[in-house]
């Protein structure tokens, strides 16, 4: 019987088409959290997507430089600001 296994591809840092500039300086702490982060970005205007492990949209907000997710359960998640100059994602953890 044929198998079919599902991949999730997101990595700890994901550039597409984004100056390397722009990546070194798009931070996010504290990292791990317990509820707030700060977001430190040369990018002016951007959207914000919370995602799960599982690849599941979780949150989305729209530039923001402070992001409250007390709503969110403990686990690994991912960060990834969208902007016309291309994507930048970071793996955050919630840990209480």
């Amino acid at each position: 019987a044929g198998q079919i296994t599902h991949r999730l591809n997101l990595l700890d840092t994901d550039v597409t088409a984004i100056d390397n500039y722009i990546l070194e300086n798009t931070v996010l702490y504290p990292n791990p959290t317990s509820e707030i982060i700060y977001i430190r970005t040369p990018l002016e205007k951007y959207t914000i997507e919370i995602i799960d492990v599982y690849g599941k949209t979780v949150d989305t907000f729209t530039t923001s430089r402070e992001i409250n997710l007390k709503n969110l359960a403990e686990g690994i998640y991912f960060v990834r600001l969208k902007t016309d100059k291309g994507i930048v994602t970071k793996k955050l953890v919630i840990k209480r």
